[in-house]
């Protein structure tokens, strides 16, 4: 429907200010209707001319400031910044108004009239007999669907909520609830209501991240394997999870979803034990299972779940990963271990991604390498020392049984898929280099023992990249004495 709004005395043209008419219910969502029946119409010949004035087909008699109201026309779309409601006592300057498409956001009552009802928009608004619109709040009091599981004290957030805002009070039969501040919401809006200690029994949560699926188990952290719902719904927007069933959730809880089936994106992961990782750690792909993985490069760990067994890592990035996969937590700090300390010696040089320039050794102990800055590597990163060991020979081999003939040894140094370096082997087993263009490091000195087959190289400095040979060389499937040579010549 719509009003003109009449002023003066009858018998002239009025311009027209028109109003979407009556809007029955109580705040919160409203549908839209006629409210007049009469038998007095519009003209259709007529209607509404470019100056405002509307033809009727019967005279009618108005009182100076009479608003007039006329029914909205089925599937006709009407734009107005005026609405009726059943009681505009219940509606507060500001509230917002929402709906379908033709209520623009930031829609807000700027006015309002309590005699005919009547509420003034920030902006027109184009609206259809029978559509619903949604009236927001702007107070202390708010209706909820359901109060049941609210508690004074409660910790409220949500758009349009100040910060710091809890509840008053609760009354689940009306269910109503009294915050601390006044709020400016919009009808239909979600808000989330947080832990005060005590537990709670519901069947949707609020989480930070969505990236549980449809179908997933849910089970405690404190519990794991023993699931208490499914997940039925989610809304990534508003990051509500719904559940199968009511779950009751402690205080401080963490509860973990399970895969469904599906590669899942997200940034907090379970792992089976969490005890030897620490915040600021690199994570990177692992496993024959890598290739299943997406993590993106720098993803590093940013919290480690306090409950201990729960094993909840949260990262700094969110990772694409299944069921199974394995993901790598690297290492920060002067402590690393590595696969093979072959050859890492006091005093080495040590380079590679996130190790500081200047890095030298100043301990071994077993497969921990102790080193003189803190590193930050990725697991299964490669670092680099100045002394390098190769074996020529397989390991399989019995020791005497097959061995490199003395002087026939020839190569290449690389350091990554660079050519640094081309060698040969003297007699005695020592290494004469020649160097390949003007590389940043270089081995300085190097020996082959004959019988194991075992190169070392020394370098002037780590080399940027892994460390590797190509070699030509004869060897004996005899004992180099049964050749007539003697140990050390």
């Amino acid at each position: 429907g719509f009003f003109i709004g009449v002023s003066g005395y009858n018998n002239r043209s009025y311009a027209a200010t028109t109003a979407g008419s009556g809007i029955s219910g109580s705040t919160g969502e409203y549908i839209l209707r006629g409210s007049l029946s009469t038998a007095v119409t519009v003209t259709p010949s007529s209607g509404t001319s470019s100056a405002g004035v509307v033809t009727l087909d019967n005279p009618i008699s108005v009182s100076d400031d009479q608003l007039v109201a006329f029914s909205l026309a089925p599937g006709v779309p009407v734009t107005t910044s005026y609405i009726t409601v059943s009681d505009a006592s219940q509606v507060a300057v500001g509230a917002q108004i929402t709906g379908p498409a033709g209520i623009p956001d930031g829609t807000t009552v700027v006015g309002r009239d309590l005699a005919t009802r009547t509420l003034e928009l920030s902006q027109p608004i184009t609206i259809s007999l029978n559509d619903l619109a949604g009236i927001g709040f702007v107070d202390t009091t708010i209706t909820v669907a359901d109060a049941s599981s609210l508690t004074v004290g409660m910790a409220v957030t949500g758009d349009g909520v100040p910060a710091a805002t809890s509840i008053q009070a609760v009354n689940p039969v009306n269910k109503t609830v009294t915050l601390t501040q006044s709020v400016d919401v919009a009808d239909g809006q979600l808000l989330q209501f947080g832990f005060i200690g005590l537990s709670v029994t519901t069947d949707q949560l609020f989480v930070d991240d969505t990236a549980a699926t449809v179908g997933a188990t849910v089970e405690a952290a404190s519990n794991p394997g023993v699931p208490v719902a499914t997940v039925t719904g989610i809304d990534a927007a508003t990051g509500a999870v719904s559940l199968s069933q009511p779950v009751t959730v402690e205080d401080g809880e963490v509860l973990n979803f399970a895969f469904a089936g599906q590669a899942i994106t997200a940034r907090r992961v379970v792992v089976d034990d969490a005890s030897g990782i620490v915040s600021s750690v690199l994570v990177n792909e692992v496993g024959v299972s890598a290739l299943d993985i997406d993590v993106p490069e720098g993803t590093s760990v940013t919290t480690v779940e306090p409950v201990i067994g729960s094993g909840v890592i949260e990262l700094s990035g969110a990772v694409t990963v299944r069921s199974g996969d394995s993901l790598g937590f690297g290492f920060t700090g002067t402590d690393v271990v590595l696969g093979d300390v072959t050859g890492v010696a006091l005093g080495e040089a040590a380079a590679g991604p996130g190790v500081p320039a200047d890095t030298t050794v100043t301990g071994v102990n077993g497969n921990t390498v102790t080193l003189s800055r803190a590193v930050t590597v990725a697991d299964a990163a490669v670092l680099t020392f100045t002394g390098q060991e190769f074996a020529l020979l397989p390991s399989a081999a019995a020791p005497g049984a097959v061995s490199v003939l003395p002087g026939s040894v020839t190569g290449v140094v690389y350091d990554g898929a660079t050519a640094i370096q081309t060698f040969v082997a003297e007699r005695d087993g020592d290494l004469v280099f020649t160097p390949v263009g003007n590389p940043p490091a270089r081995a300085i000195g190097g020996s082959i023992d004959y019988t194991t087959g075992e190169v070392s190289l020394t370098f002037d400095k780590a080399p940027r990249r892994p460390a590797s040979l190509e070699v030509d060389f004869d060897y004996s499937t005899v004992a180099l004495e049964t050749l007539g040579f003697e140990p050390g010549t």
